[in-house]
């Protein structure tokens, strides 16, 4: 009798070979843990509550596991594993980033003790420094509170001077409420000069306005805003209201990689003096494809059209950054805007680095022009050039050269990518 184990025979008589087991993926492996957000729990420390070690492999399931024994330490509020590979390429070696929330303590002591901890545990100030071109900089303070009265808002306290002038208080609240969203509110003055006009713009404001997240990536809100304006020392009162559709495909927006942004707008201005409501849409379309290596070819498309004409302090700005570079910020203005770029971005260092640093290349066009013109019979001006770019966790920097076709060669700085 023939013994199970021994090898199979075909139908003439001969062995046949056994068929070969698919080769398995490598496993992927931690091999860097780094921890964001602690301020007073060692990085060692929340590290070990995760339970996770160099060399560890990654599972199924682990970054969801490490979440909950972070959440079950009881040491933090909110908590989020984030994943990165070394490269496109090698996804075997992996880096694991805990971005944690801590819990404050309990307060101690007498009733006016217990008042300074919970201010010194839920209050925060941090300096403010930005650069906006056709504006400059702005510096100051920002005070901030944390969770205050116990419903978990965040109250915020700018004071700012330079090129923009601003006092304001700001309210957000998020909620979860079968969609998560936020809710806004606030009230401020701000002054700065208008980069077309050369004059003086004095805003003193109230607003609030609600998000919410009604499918992943998929966004809707709403805004109310009252404005009293002293613009080159003519008064004018005016509200706004706004409702908006976004769809956001992007997984890190500082640097976006096949993804899509769209968001749809839609504005009415009501201007006491005038006594009529002029009513604005706004499209924004984005587009990120990675082409090669790293490298990422971003378009956009960019539209404001308003149905009647727009007062001066109201228009949309042609030229800049912003818009068209290869001329001054504020160069153009109109009832109506459209704009189309493209822009290859390419990195020049490693995903894994703390920066992302690279050059990029891009082409812009685009027109102003008053309610009545026709768009196809408007002139655009168009830009070319090439830029410098490092973006960090809490840095992002952009330093474009760029030669309108009709104008001369101009300097862009900004903060980050601007679309």
């Amino acid at each position: 009798m023939a013994c199970l184990g021994t090898a199979a025979v075909s139908v003439h008589g001969q062995a046949a070979t056994p068929p070969q087991a698919a080769p398995l993926a490598s496993p992927e492996v931690v091999v860097e843990v780094r921890v964001h957000g602690n301020y007073s729990i060692p990085d060692g420390d929340v590290i070990r509550l995760a339970e996770i070690a160099l060399g560890d492999p990654l599972a199924p399931g682990a970054i969801e596991s490490i979440e909950g024994r972070l959440r079950q330490s009881g040491r933090f509020d909110d908590v989020e594993v984030r994943k990165r590979y070394r490269s496109f390429t090698a996804t075997q070696d992996v880096a694991l980033i805990l971005v944690v929330r801590e819990r404050a303590a309990e307060p101690t002591g007498n009733l006016l003790r217990r008042t300074g901890q919970v201010l010194a545990q839920k209050s925060l100030f941090m300096p403010v420094l930005s650069y906006a071109e056709g504006y400059g900089f702005t510096y100051g303070v920002r005070a901030s509170t944390l969770d205050l009265f116990g419903v978990g808002e965040q109250l915020s306290m700018p004071l700012t001077w330079g090129g923009t002038k601003r006092a304001a208080v700001e309210l957000n609240q998020e909620f979860d409420r079968g969609s998560p969203g936020q809710l806004r509110a606030g009230g401020g003055v701000t002054s700065r000069e208008h980069p077309h006009f050369e004059v003086d713009d004095r805003r003193v404001e109230v607003w609030a306005g609600v998000d919410v997240e009604v499918a992943s990536g998929v966004r809707v809100g709403g805004d109310a805003r009252w404005t009293d304006i002293e613009f080159d020392q003519s008064p004018d009162r005016f509200a706004t209201y706004a409702v908006r559709l976004a769809v956001d495909t992007r997984h890190d927006p500082t640097f976006p990689r096949d993804a899509v942004f769209a968001e749809v707008a839609r504005t009415w201005l009501d201007v006491a003096e005038s006594g009529g409501v002029v009513g604005r849409t706004r499209v924004d379309l984005r587009g990120y494809k990675g082409a090669f290596g790293q490298a990422v070819l971003s378009i956009r498309g960019l539209y404001e059209g308003a149905d009647q004409a727009l007062p001066a302090y109201e228009q949309p700005l042609l030229g800049g950054g912003p818009t068209v570079r290869g001329y001054s910020f504020g160069q153009f203005v109109g009832d109506n805007l459209a704009v189309a770029s493209a822009e290859l971005r390419l990195p020049l260092t490693s995903p894994m680095n703390v920066g992302n640093a690279g050059v990029t290349v891009f082409y812009d066009t685009g027109a102003a022009y008053d309610v009545g013109q026709k768009l196809r019979k408007t002139r655009f001006h168009q830009g070319v050039g090439a830029g410098l770019f490092f973006i960090a966790t809490v840095f992002q920097l952009k330093l474009d050269v760029a030669k309108g076709f009709d104008d001369g060669t101009h300097l862009h700085l900004s903060a980050g990518f601007q679309f």
